[in-house]
């Protein structure tokens, strides 16, 4: 089974790309804060993240937080956020998140985006 992880503190948001997830036969474990996702990626091993740029512990810079969750082992990262906020986007992107895109691009093409993210 496809495996990754969400960070994500909007249980709205969590709820539907565990919901697609589940539908698509993968695996999403969610992590509200970074502590809880670190001990997580402890347990289970890395794999990719996706990684809500509005989690509260994100601010406007993203940077640390993958740099943070580089040294435990994480080597994908995705990332999504508001399409006005272009600058933190490029941040998460120059930090190594591929794609970094606009959550309304990531609602519409989850399904099809989330199984290529869990496989590399």
């Amino acid at each position: 089974m496809l495996t990754g992880y969400l960070l994500c503190d909007d249980l709205m948001w969590m709820s539907r790309v565990m919901g697609e997830a589940k539908e698509l036969g993968c695996k999403i474990i969610p992590a509200r804060t970074v502590e809880q996702l670190t001990k997580a990626i402890t347990v289970s091993g890395p794999m990719c993240v996706i990684i809500d740029l509005a989690q509260a512990q994100i601010g406007s810079d993203p940077t640390p937080i993958i740099d943070q969750l580089k040294a435990a082992g994480i080597t994908r990262f995705v990332a999504y956020g508001s399409h006005v906020e272009t600058v933190q986007l490029a941040l998460a992107r120059t930090a190594g998140c591929d794609p970094a895109l606009a959550r309304s691009k990531m609602a519409a093409q989850l399904a099809n985006l989330l199984p290529e993210w869990l496989r590399s």
